[in-house]
């Protein structure tokens, strides 16, 4: 199942690919149900890999979360396996003429389990799980003066 959503975000284009690029810093605080990231070291320098802990329905979850593409200020993508819902995210970062950014997200989810029978539900409340999530990214960012800074002196 794909879903896309947009959302426009009063920050400049590093200030957003920031935030996406480091889900071991950001993603908890506006992903909804991510309890924490992680960095994982791996052998292939090429690819970025965090471990990723999460709560569903039924409890905790673990995702293996790998950077698939990363363009720095155009696109983030990744792949998530493990957890109930393995999922690829692509962001496709916008520069508008205000200087504010559109993101355009698409994800593609592959339940599985007694979870893969829920298809229908999925096409109900996904897009408004996206919606709110962009919602938070957006205020998180729209909050701080730079995600930038803000990071480089933690």
């Amino acid at each position: 199942m794909k879903f896309e959503e947009r959302q426009q975000i009063n920050r400049p284009i590093s200030d957003v690919f920031h935030a996406l690029s480091r889900p071991d810093l950001y993603l908890p605080s506006w992903y909804k149900g991510v309890l924490s990231v992680k960095e994982v070291k791996n052998q292939k320098k090429e690819l970025t890999r965090f471990k990723v802990v999460g709560r569903d329905l039924v409890g905790k979850s673990h995702w293996q979360y790998d950077v698939t593409f990363s363009e720095p200020g155009k696109v983030f993508a990744a792949k998530a396996t493990g957890g109930p819902v393995p999922f690829t995210d692509s962001f496709q970062l916008l520069s508008l003429a205000d200087g504010s950014t559109e993101v355009v997200h698409v994800q593609e989810i592959q339940p599985n389990g007694l979870f893969s029978l829920l298809g229908p539900v999925f096409f109900l409340v996904w897009p408004q799980l996206i919606r709110d999530n962009l919602g938070r990214l957006k205020g998180l960012l729209e909050a701080r003066k730079s995600l930038v800074a803000v990071a480089e002196t933690s």
